[in-house]
């Protein structure tokens, strides 16, 4: 009989918590801390999680928890979750699924476009009080991090040594990152194809060419990491723009001056559309049933899910040559097409993916779950914890 060692995960993004299902199985035995926001999480294993705030109080109690454990997985790395990560005993490891945000924002100018840096640049003489304001605050801010616990730079930093395993999608971007930061052994996540279904995707296809206007999906989120405005420039030259439905799902991420700005571009334009509101598991996938493109400008892995769904929808895929998913999608056999592929397309109106082209991605989907699973994936972590005890 299999001895059960004992995972404690971490949340403080709701959309995440469904991630810790692929720990269920005959090797882990489960635990669910959320650290929640002011508004109380509702969504799956609620009932099977236990809820903590944000303070030193709270913070000191999950400490306590996860000191009996064997693992505990980070789900991201932010402040709070390096305090934790540095103040575990040896004896306890630490796994970081890895989001993207951790280690992409500290090197921002490398990720963004030119036009999207010179979207957010701030204008210092036209808000020098505010600018003033926001410099000191940050000062006091990390003065009193520094005298009290460090920087949030140097707490990472002592957070990425001692934890002992980088959970992420590839060994291509795995190799990527490593280039400029040391990071723990990789394990690679699992993907799933849940509800993989060719008759489904047979009975959608046609629909797609049938929409008057079909729609295309560009990028995320919110995150300037998007790059939204090089695409939007894209198709403000093309004579095609008002054959389509650009859509932008700005229902998720911060607001910032980026975001007001991309705003701006698509404001009062027929064949922009920005979806606002928040959107449910189902809304998010009855949207991709009836999307026919995905247009992710990104140069860094973000936006994971999106492709994913996109593969069990027929949807073309678009992406950046600088984005290192690109290289990892071919390898693994996908239909994934580039930027300059995008802009060529829309000139010949050739946004769709072919019905060979569709059922391939669909399959492979369902290859790749198959070729390294949920049960394989938890076998190398199993073996990896009982090699270091």
């Amino acid at each position: 009989m299999i001895n059960k060692l004992k995972v404690i995960h971490i949340h403080t993004d709701y959309k995440f918590i469904n991630n810790s299902n692929i720990f269920i199985g005959k090797y882990f035995e489960n635990s669910i801390i959320i650290i929640e926001h002011e508004i109380p999480y509702s969504g799956p294993f609620r009932e099977d999680s236990t809820f903590f705030k944000n303070t030193k109080h709270d913070i000191n109690q999950i400490i306590k928890i996860c000191k009996d454990a064997d693992l505990v997985v980070l789900y991201g790395l932010e402040l709070i979750k390096t305090k934790i990560a540095i103040r575990l005993p040896k004896n306890v490891k630490i796994a970081w699924r890895f989001f993207g945000y951790e280690l992409y924002a500290k090197k921002r100018n490398v990720y963004l476009s030119e036009k999207t840096k010179q979207a957010i640049k701030i204008d210092y003489l036209k808000t020098p009080f505010k600018i003033l304001k926001v410099f000191f605050r940050k000062i006091k801010t990390y003065f009193s991090l520094f005298i009290f616990s460090g920087s949030p730079n140097i707490l990472f930093h002592r957070a990425n040594l001692r934890i002992n395993f980088f959970l992420a999608l590839s060994n291509e971007e795995y190799n990527h990152l490593s280039s400029f930061c040391k990071l723990p052994t990789f394990i690679k996540l699992p993907i799933r194809s849940n509800n993989c279904n060719e008759d489904a995707l047979r009975s959608i296809l046609p629909l797609k060419h049938k929409d008057k206007l079909p729609i295309i999906i560009v990028g995320n989120s919110k995150n300037e990491f998007n790059n939204h405005f090089d695409i939007i420039d894209l198709i403000e030259q093309n004579i095609n723009k008002e054959k389509y439905n650009f859509t932008l799902l700005f229902n998720y991420g911060s607001e910032k001056k980026y975001t007001t700005v991309v705003r701006q571009k698509v404001i009062g334009k027929k064949y922009f559309k920005t979806i606002e509101d928040f959107m449910s598991i189902e809304d998010f996938k009855l949207l991709y049933k009836k999307t026919s493109a995905l247009v992710i400008n990104s140069y860094r892995q973000m936006a994971g899910a999106n492709v994913l769904e996109g593969f069990k929808n027929g949807v073309k895929i678009y992406l950046n040559e600088k984005n290192v998913m690109l290289q990892w999608f071919k390898n693994e056999g996908f239909y994934i097409f580039t930027i300059e592929d995008f802009e060529n397309d829309l000139k010949n109106n050739n946004i769709f993916l072919t019905q060979e082209e569709a059922y391939h991605n669909l399959q492979q989907l369902i290859n790749c779950s198959k070729k390294y699973t949920i049960y394989d994936f938890q076998l190398l972590l199993y073996n990896n914890i009982k090699n270091i005890e």
